[in-house]
């Protein structure tokens, strides 16, 4: 077998290093063209040492040493960042804050859009007035569908699904006052969202009128108008 010639990896017949005293590395190539890295030791003094030369003997060549781009490296182009979508929230709407409604113009004063009228899941919840707040509100109470009245297993009550940014929920819900809350709400298609909750407690406290048959509080507020619109009739007789 013969053995491969040594032959030191030379730059023009010269090797110019930069001053340093770390190990380098250094190339040495051999007959057969294989190529091997050796670490080096050098105190050698001279100009600063160019990452970018390219050596090469016979017909091997040492590529030169290029950057890799990265996040940290990257060109800026000067040109504008990406704007990042905000964050949103899908909001279940059930009394006051309908559409048209006293307190709606808390939802659009945070740019809060409609997004759909739906229903509840069928059985679930009961709505009951509380007619002495100002302005009157109704709570939705999660029931059984075992504890619905003969005839109301099945009840739905119509509510509106609206949206707005996150950033601005918590100044919202803020506004929220007992006996409501914001928990969650399941509606006719399965989904559950966040939505305008009250508990039995309130409604045993606040002398609340069960108001499930008018299928929302539209419905109710409606029924209330005819009825007031009938009073005042009978009072002119």
């Amino acid at each position: 077998m013969i053995r491969p010639l040594f032959r030191s990896l030379t730059l023009a017949g010269k090797l110019s290093l930069a001053s340093f005293s770390t190990p380098v590395l250094a190339l040495r190539t051999y007959t057969d063209y294989r190529t091997r890295f050796v670490p080096i030791q050098t105190t050698t003094s001279g100009s600063a040492y160019n990452n970018n030369m390219v050596a090469a003997t016979g017909p091997t060549a040492v590529p030169a040493l290029t950057a890799v781009p990265t996040a940290a490296n990257a060109p800026n182009t000067g040109g504008p960042a990406a704007a990042v979508p905000a964050e949103r929230i899908q909001i279940v709407v059930v009394g006051a804050h309908l559409s048209g409604l006293p307190l709606n113009w808390q939802l659009t004063e945070r740019n809060a859009e409609l997004v759909k009228t739906t229903r509840t899941y069928p059985g679930k919840y009961r709505l009951y007035a509380f007619d002495g707040l100002t302005p009157p509100k109704p709570g939705l109470i999660e029931v059984l569908p075992s504890k619905q009245p003969e005839g109301e297993e099945w009840s739905t009550i119509e509510v509106e699904v609206w949206e707005m940014d996150v950033a601005k929920f918590g100044s919202f819900v803020k506004l929220i006052p007992p006996p409501l809350t914001m928990g969650h709400i399941r509606l006719e298609d399965g989904s559950l969202l966040h939505g305008f909750r009250s508990d039995e407690f309130s409604v045993q406290q606040l002398q609340g009128r069960d108001v499930t048959k008018f299928g929302g509080w539209r419905g109710y507020m409606a029924e209330k108008e005819g009825e007031s619109t009938q009073l005042a009739a009978v009072s002119r007789m």
